[in-house]
């Protein structure tokens, strides 16, 4: 997963050192900004997306321990 996040933005970081060297308008200037901001959102929607997978089996394993402690003590 990491490894396709530092792919990403590799390759837009490798994009705008070309657009720079390049020179760019006004109006590409402003469209290769939006384009990088939204290859970047869905760089971190995906890296959030993997880290949040552990931590939902972590809750839900804690949960279920709590509640079977409970059932336990109360004799269930």
């Amino acid at each position: 997963m990491t490894n396709r996040v530092n792919a990403v933005v590799g390759a837009a970081l490798a994009s705008a050192r070309t657009h720079l060297r390049n020179g760019i308008g006004r109006e590409g200037g402003q469209t290769f900004v939006e384009y990088t901001l939204v290859i970047l959102l869905v760089a971190v929607a995906v890296a959030t997306g993997a880290l949040v997978d552990p931590f939902r089996d972590a809750i839900g394993n804690a949960l279920t321990a709590i509640s079977d402690a409970l059932d336990d003590a109360w004799g269930g």
